[in-house]
C-alpha cells in the first residue's frame, strides 16, 4: 500500500502533461516525450512552480546551473523554451503550456483551467 502513495508523490501533473520524477521522464497524453536533459530540467522547474512567472535569470540558474546577466539568460532560456514547445504544444506558435510573461520570463499553465 505504501508504494502507490510514494509513487504519486514522485509525479507532477499539469493538464495532460505528467512528469515522473522517479523514472526521470515526461509524458504527454501518456506518451513519453523525447526531451534533452535541459528541456526536462526546464519543464521540471516550471512544473514545480506551476502558474508562477519565473524570471529568465532564475531559470538560467535553476535549469542550466549558470549565473547569467538578464540579456544572456533571456537568450539562453528562449532557445530551450522554443525546442520544448515544439515537443509539448499542439501549436508552438500559440503555446498553452509554456507561456511567456512579457518582460519577466515564463510560466507553466494548465490549458484545461
Amino acid at each position: 500500500p505504501g508504494t502507490e502513495t510514494s509513487r504519486k508523490r514522485d509525479e507532477l501533473t499539469v493538464g495532460d502533461l505528467r512528469i515522473d520524477l522517479a523514472a526521470h521522464e515526461a509524458l504527454l497524453d501518456g506518451a513519453p516525450l523525447s526531451l534533452t536533459p535541459t528541456e526536462y530540467q526546464l519543464l521540471l522547474v516550471l512544473a514545480r512552480r506551476q502558474g508562477e512567472a519565473i524570471d529568465y535569470v532564475t531559470l538560467a540558474r535553476l535549469v542550466l546551473e549558470y549565473e547569467a546577466e538578464l540579456w544572456e539568460a533571456k537568450e539562453l532560456i528562449k532557445r530551450h523554451v522554443f525546442t520544448l514547445r515544439q515537443k509539448i504544444e499542439d501549436d508552438p506558435g500559440q503555446p498553452l503550456y509554456v507561456v511567456n510573461v512579457r518582460g519577466v520570463g515564463y510560466r507553466l499553465d494548465d490549458p484545461g483551467q
